[in-house]
């Protein structure tokens, strides 16, 4: 047996190259060619070598020669370190059992690459590959059989000035491609991918870099999720094919994907492909730089569903961004596009129960600025569960109109406008429209306008929504027409009111999750008047509203309003103050209330036996049926001066009291005329529940239970 060993100083070869191959192996190619025919065995120690930003060390070469062509050999380094790699790897060596090793050719039949990782893992690649040096050029095959359970082939040829690389995949399994790379010591973004993949990709170039490319992937059963589970897919397959070539401004190309299975799930859209294929195109160009992306022509076309246009100018310097892009849609179905791509993302019970339908048309225009604008097209909104024709919350039919939208200070005018509406099912809201303007984050009514509601309208007269960092800003002043209280109890399912509902609404103002209303908001109810005084909403949209304002109440028809819950008849008037009323989940916990008959009410003042009797129970005065049972029986209603009542809530019990002090307790009803009849309270302090359930079933009709 011959052997040899020999030794070298580090190279550098970053700058010198033959006919594109990196000197070193060129020389390294001339050293064996001399050496094949006068020994068996080869030890070379090369020490280290660089090109092109990667760098190996402790480089050592050991040839063993079976005859004059075939060979084994081994390429190992102690250190080896290339900019794709995250980390270096360590103690890497390219084993190759069965080969040839002369100066035409270097081929290996059965190979494996073996390497550490910067974390200690160990890795190790089956591979083939065929080197064929030549006088004006080289041909590089490698092949590697048994890569992520599938195959991978990469051809790579030189001729004079012009190479070309051709890459084969066929049945690569990602997830186990992923390990591979990360045993790499690549860097691999933390998102879970799963499935099968088929590629084939072919690149030419010269000295100037890169030419032209093609390239076809198909995919099956792709799956990924990321870090946070936010963006996920299942058993997407399709294909994805587009070219590219070099032009004088730089390159131009086209791409398709095509998806006809699985699913997509994002935060803000769902895609569902499997039920309706999706299909995309683009023509582009990149510059010299690579700084712009131009697309000359988007297409994205989801059967059934949407189809949308495209065209714009990318900047990829940094996070990328368009500086220039226009996109239209065609008229698209409502109902199909938010079945199928929002509802299932807008979780929320409001979203999961709004059922829109109709037809829109978008457009989206960026230059220097941005711009929106959104044609409806005879569209309904309907919220809450169905039943019938009717609808629980809220119907909105006829919905037609243009909304433009402006990023910028430009002011640009939207319109909308609709046949009819319907609010919890009975309170029909006429046709109406509204002229505003949406810029920035604002929306602001340009004009007033009125909307009909039962036989009356709420007039607006401002509107103004502002969203900020801390929820919509909202600014709103107008006022209601009468509206009969009859229809609207009727509406709500209420006992049958009489009279009519007006009012005025100074302002209304919502930030921070707080409603208030500005100045004093009126409302006109049983012939008289209440006024609503710093009413504050808090958590108005939540789970645990809170509600706190102060009351003024004036000249209340008692006879309308007694006759309305089955109370007793009652002529005359009432007013007063509740004080500090607090409400937490629409339920009272706190106020200081004092309703009275007003100074100078001429009435007349009567009172009837039902509502004596009901007032006593409520003060604790006596037994009901008292004045039925007694001579008073005989008449059917009495005349008193004044009468009232108070109530200090806290804590769960209210601190009663009447119109002014008795010997014993306090009056509720102090008479007057012929027959006259007092009645006093002497209950100084009554649970509020208690309190509650004799008001409800006094105003149902009932007899009140006495403990």
């Amino acid at each position: 047996m011959t052997e040899a060993t020999a030794t070298s100083r580090p190279v550098s070869f970053l700058r010198h190259r033959v006919r594109g191959v990196p000197a070193g192996l060129a020389l390294l190619l001339i050293s064996l060619g001399s050496w094949v025919l006068a020994v068996d065995r080869l030890d070379l120690h090369i020490g280290s070598l660089a090109a092109g930003g990667w760098q190996a060390e402790g480089v050592r070469l050991e040839v063993s020669w079976a005859d004059a062509d075939e060979a084994g050999f081994t390429l190992s380094a102690t250190r080896f370190i290339h900019p794709m790699l995250g980390s270096p790897l360590k103690q890497i060596s390219l084993d190759c059992a069965k080969g040839l090793l002369t100066d035409r050719e270097i081929r290996c039949d059965e190979g494996i690459l073996n390497f550490t990782a910067a974390h200690g893992e160990q890795g190790s690649i089956p591979f083939q590959f065929r080197w064929q040096p030549l006088t004006d050029g080289y041909a590089l095959s490698i092949s590697t059989p048994k890569l992520a359970n599938g195959r991978l082939s990469v051809i790579l040829a030189h001729r004079l000035d012009a190479w070309r690389l051709t890459a084969t995949a066929e049945g690569l399994v990602l997830a186990k491609l992923r390990d591979h790379l990360r045993q790499l010591g690549m860097e691999i973004p933390s998102f879970k991918v799963s499935g099968n993949l088929d590629s084939k990709l072919d690149i030419m170039g010269d000295l100037a870099g890169l030419s032209a490319a093609e390239w076809m992937v198909k995919f099956r059963s792709l799956a990924y999720s990321d870090a946070r589970g936010l963006w996920l897919s299942d058993g997407l397959a399709g294909s994805w094919r587009g070219d590219l070539k070099r032009v004088t401004e730089g390159y131009r190309g086209r791409q398709s994907l095509m998806i006809d299975d699985g699913a997509v799930l994002t935060p803000f859209i769902y895609l569902d492909p499997a039920s309706r294929k999706i299909a995309t195109e683009m023509a582009f160009a990149v510059d010299k730089s690579l700084e712009r992306l131009t697309v000359d022509e988007f297409r994205y076309e989801h059967q059934g569903l949407i189809s949308l246009t495209a065209a714009g100018m990318l900047d990829l310097r940094g996070s990328p961004r368009f500086t220039r892009l226009k996109l239209q849609t065609s008229a698209v179905d409502v109902k199909g596009l938010y079945q199928h791509y929002f509802k299932p993302v807008l979780t929320a019970e409001f979203f999961q129960k709004l059922h829109p339908a109709g037809r829109m048309r978008l457009s989206m225009e960026i230059q220097d600025d941005t711009q929106l604008q959104i044609e409806l097209q005879d569209m309904t909104l309907l919220q809450g569960e169905i039943i019938g024709d009717s609808v629980d919350n809220f119907r909105l039919e006829g919905l037609d109109g243009i909304l433009r939208w402006h990023s910028g200070s430009a002011r640009v005018n939207s319109t909308l406008s609709w046949r009819r509406a319907e609010l919890l099912r009975h309170i029909a809201i006429g046709a109406a429209s509204a002229e505003f303007q949406l810029a920035d984050n604002r929306l602001r009514l340009i004009a007033p306008f009125a909307l009909p509601v039962l036989d009356g309208y709420l007039q607006v007269e401002k509107l103004r929504l502002e969203q900020t960092d801390f929820g919509p800003d909202v600014d709103f002043q107008g006022y209601i027409t009468p509206i009969s209280m009859d229809l609207l109890s009727q509406a709500l399912d209420w006992p049958p009111l009489a009279g009519k509902l007006s009012g005025m609404i100074p302002g209304v103002s919502y930030s921070k999750g707080l409603l208030k209303l500005r100045g004093v908001t009126l409302v006109q109810i049983f012939d008289g008047r209440v006024l609503l005084k710093n009413l504050v909403l808090e958590d108005l949209f939540g789970v645990f509203p809170v509600m706190q304002t102060d009351v003024e109440i004036a000249d209340l028809d008692l006879k309308t309003l007694t006759s309305t819950f089955s109370f007793g008849k009652i002529t005359g008037r009432i007013g007063g103050r509740i004080d500090s009323l607090r409400l937490e989940n629409w339920e009272p916990v706190s106020f200081d209330a004092h309703l009275a008959t007003p100074d100078g009410d001429p009435g007349p003042h009567r009172i009837s036996q039902e509502a004596v009797d009901n007032i006593s129970n409520l003060g604790g005065a006596g037994i009901p049926g008292a004045v039925s049972r007694g001579i008073l029986s005989i008449f059917k209603d009495f005349g008193y001066d004044r009468l009232g009542i108070s109530c200090r809530l806290e804590r769960g019990v209210c601190e009663m009291g009447g119109i002014e002090p008795a010997k014993q307790g306090y009056y509720l009803v102090k008479g007057g005329g012929i027959p006259r009849i007092d009645i006093i309270g002497f209950n100084q302090r009554t649970d509020w529940g208690v309190l509650l359930t004799k008001l409800k079933q006094i105003t149902e009709g009932g007899t009140p239970v006495i403990e």
